[in-house]
């Protein structure tokens, strides 16, 4: 997984907030804990999942892997049992996601 973190007031150059290196108010993690989550979350940091798909239709809903659409759904808010099956995780996201089409 990887996050964009942004600060949320502008700044340039490099600075140490969270023992995270931001180059211009932005920075890029592969892990990021609960408790520095937390920290940078109250600083009025924002925190972008860069690895969730972004669909544009159900179709590519579907095409999704189960690890993909789990991560999408959890991105989403979406509430589903670890032993959803493919199928029925993938038209619970699309229906969310693309009400009009269901």
């Amino acid at each position: 997984m990887a996050y964009r973190i942004t600060l949320p007031y502008p700044h340039t150059g490099p600075k140490l907030v969270g023992g995270l290196l931001f180059l211009d108010g932005a920075a890029t993690v592969t892990e990021l804990g609960d408790n520095r989550r937390r920290y940078l979350t109250v600083s009025g940091a924002s925190i972008v999942d860069t690895d969730v798909p972004t669909p544009q239709d159900a179709a590519e809903v579907a095409a999704l892997t189960v690890p993909q659409l789990k991560r999408l759904a959890e991105h989403h808010g979406i509430t589903h049992s670890s032993k959803t099956r493919h199928d029925r995780l993938a038209t619970l996201i699309s229906a969310h996601l693309f009400p009009e089409e269901a």
